[in-house]
């Protein structure tokens, strides 16, 4: 509505003019009154001025918020409108039918916004090379069909609208698909289409099993909807679906809906592989866990004698709160011995244990019930030098006489000289 009364502005309609909407429509009316004195030109300028006020109130100002309540308000008519604009396909002749087929479906696939902007009074052929690459897609699929012919069916047909935009030094058209047919593309399609025999299909199928050396090929023809460009390299599987139009090879839309299809079920067959040997990773990460467990349990078994003995055997040791006390010599951690267990099940290295198995607890040797005649034993690295010092250090600390310690290689030296 703006694009259309603007052209009764000096200038085009913009953020300002927008806030100000009462002063706008007012020069609009004057405008109008001055130069077509019979028309009703207060009634409509008034009912578009609230029509406009309304919207922008309900958006906020935000064009992406108008276009989604716009859509909303449109979307229960959309079956309705789509049996409407089937209706008027019914006299059309076959090259007529074979355009709007390529129509309706590069319309469905676009992965774009399809958008052609004209000199407002020029023909739609003079939109460039947008829509120079877009009718070469149509003419593959139907070639004798004219420019001229093909902006008036697709207008008739309601494809297409054509909108007024005005910018700072001149007017355009803008050619976008009907929300109706964009909507129910894939309707229309199924009402009024050419039947697609998929015979490319088929070809696609019988493609050798690694299909990976044409994922370039099948990416770029779909994103450019079939149209590439003269030196681009076929695949000698396939040359024979591609059509040369002037300066472009063309993949005839109705031929591209199959190279969709066999990418969906190509992207369908992966996701599914993907699914069966994630659940198989899960079957064997499963099974591995209950042979780890299996395992665990047998060592937990082999070793239960050694360490009920074990526990037996430090019964002596008081556990006191950590720091210990006077009497009492602090010895080392308690680890847990069910992580110790998995972890040596697990073949752990020796210098992981501490991040692997958290202590539980601390040993303490307490010294009123200490018995003479002890053996602190273990394999190389197990302890012996730690522990030994530890036994020493608290008994210097809380004996009242000497202590006399033989010791060849000088390794508690440093505990002589603590303690005088």
């Amino acid at each position: 509505m703006l694009d259309a009364y603007s052209q009764f502005l000096d200038s085009p309609i913009g953020p300002i003019e927008l806030k100000n909407l009462s002063d706008v429509f007012e020069r609009i009316q004057d405008n109008l009154s001055q130069r077509f004195p019979e028309i009703a030109a207060k009634r409509a300028g008034n009912v578009a001025r609230n029509d406009i006020a309304a919207f922008l109130n309900a958006t906020n100002g935000d064009p992406d918020r108008l276009k989604q309540i716009l859509r909303s308000e449109l979307l229960p008519y959309r079956d309705t409108m789509v049996v409407s604009i089937s209706e008027r396909f019914s006299r059309m002749n076959p090259e007529e039918r074979r355009a709007i087929d390529a129509t309706l479906r590069l319309i469905h696939r676009s992965p774009y916004d399809i958008l052609f902007r004209a000199d407002a009074g020029k023909q739609l052929a003079s939109s460039g090379k947008e829509f120079e690459k877009f009718f070469v897609a149509v003419k593959s699929q139907s070639p004798t069909i004219r420019e001229l012919r093909y902006e008036n069916l697709i207008v008739e047909k309601a494809l297409f609208n054509k909108l007024i935009l005005k910018a700072q030094d001149r007017n355009y058209f803008i050619w976008i698909p009907s929300f109706f047919a964009k909507e129910g593309a894939a309707a229309l399609i199924q009402r009024v289409a050419v039947t697609n025999e998929h015979i490319m299909l088929a070809r696609l199928h019988e493609l050798p099993s690694g299909v990976g050396k044409f994922e370039d090929f099948f990416r770029a023809a779909t994103d450019n909807l079939g149209v590439l460009g003269k030196n681009t390299l076929i695949p000698e599987e396939l040359s024979d679906f591609v059509q040369k139009v002037g300066d472009y090879q063309v993949i005839p839309p109705i031929d591209l809906d199959d190279v969709f299809t066999f990418q969906r079920e190509e992207a369908e067959k992966k996701e599914r592989a993907r699914l069966v040997e994630e659940e198989k990773l899960r079957l064997q990460e499963e099974q591995r866990r209950e042979e780890q467990n299996r395992k665990t349990e047998q060592f937990r078994q082999r070793f239960r004698p050694v360490m009920e003995q074990r526990q037996q055997a430090v019964q002596q040791f008081q556990q006191v709160p950590t720091g210990g006390d006077k009497d009492s010599i602090y010895l080392g951690q308690r680890l847990d011995f069910d992580q110790l267990v998995s972890a040596i099940n697990r073949r752990v290295p020796e210098k992981e244990l501490p991040a692997q198995v958290k202590p539980a607890g601390e040993f303490y040797l307490p010294l009123p019930g200490f018995q003479r005649n002890v053996a602190i034993v273990g394999s190389s690295g197990s302890g012996r030098s730690t522990t030994t010092k530890r036994v020493l250090d608290g008994i210097a600390k809380a004996a009242s006489k000497k202590i006399i310690v033989i010791d060849p290689k000088g390794e508690h030296r440093g505990l002589a000289w603590k303690y005088g």
